[in-house]
């Protein structure tokens, strides 16, 4: 399992566990969360749970599910790039 962490901004639990499919690091929150994870670690990688692989994979009672810390951090706007002021548009 991965190394356990704190978030910067809000210093929940969390944890860093890199994407099976993209391979960039993904935060986690530490706990699982068996109603709203959608993300299962296999092998030491993160995989998002999609369509089919989502009902399969939810299914089972042993299944350990996280969610992004993205989504549960109250702090994550301060994480969002802010736009560049030449990229704004005017109505």
């Amino acid at each position: 399992m991965a190394e356990l962490s704190a978030c910067k901004s809000c210093k929940a639990p969390v944890i860093f566990v890199q994407s099976g499919t993209t391979k960039n690091v993904m935060i986690l929150d530490a706990e699982p969360n068996a109603e709203k994870g959608n993300i299962v670690i296999i092998d030491g990688l993160a995989f998002v749970l999609k369509g089919d692989l989502w009902e399969k994979m939810a299914a089972g009672p042993d299944t350990k599910r996280f969610l992004d810390h993205h989504a549960s951090c109250p702090d994550v706007a301060s994480y969002r790039k802010k736009p560049k002021p030449d990229k704004l548009y005017e109505d």
